[in-house]
């Protein structure tokens, strides 16, 4: 009961901060998608590498703010010290600061329909967990960062980073795994 209220308030202090930041539409209609034969991502706090995935771009008008990403993937969290598979995952990140976490090798459009329409609906989900207004994009200041997964030993898992806080929740069975506030 107690790990089940502290996700409430925690999921309602994201409500509640989200007056804070920009909030912008994000194009669900004509995403790009594409395919890359690597894709690796890498933060101060996390890692995430993937290999012939396919992958759909969130765009606002402030630029993409969010990569979903499908394919035999892994993960690492440094904080929490968690390692893991994931067949998804959601990767949300300030629009400046794109160039500076992800790269991309060998980038292919994709015309798949079905891809689109799978990661149209597991967004639906995914999104709302960080950084979002409904469907629109909370987009996320300097230094922050989210990665929502579907990892094959943790499930639906979350790690949210802010220069004031990092928290590692496990939506699977609604447990905080790791949080730890700046001091």
């Amino acid at each position: 009961m107690k790990a089940l209220l502290c996700l409430f308030f925690t999921i309602a202090g994201w409500h509640n901060i989200s007056a804070q930041y920009k909030v912008q539409p994000v194009n669900w209609k004509t995403p790009a998608c594409f395919t890359a034969e690597r894709l690796d991502i890498t933060t101060e706090h996390l890692s995430i590498n993937c290999r012939a995935c396919r992958i759909m771009e969130l765009e606002t008008e402030q630029g993409v703010t969010g990569l979903y990403i499908s394919g035999d993937g892994t993960m690492s969290l440094k904080d929490g010290n968690i390692s893991d598979e994931f067949s998804v995952c959601l990767f949300r990140f300030n629009p400046e600061e794109y160039t500076k976490w992800v790269n991309i090798v060998k980038r292919h459009k994709l015309k798949d329909r079905g891809f689109y329409e799978q990661a149209i609906q597991i967004c639906k989900d995914l999104f709302r967990h960080s950084y979002h207004s409904g469907m629109d994009a909370l987009i996320p200041k300097e230094q922050g960062y989210s990665a929502a997964f579907y990892a094959k030993e943790n499930g639906d898992l979350l790690a949210s980073y802010t220069p004031e806080e990092i928290v590692i929740l496990r939506f699977s069975d609604k447990k905080i795994l790791y949080r730890i506030k700046a001091e």
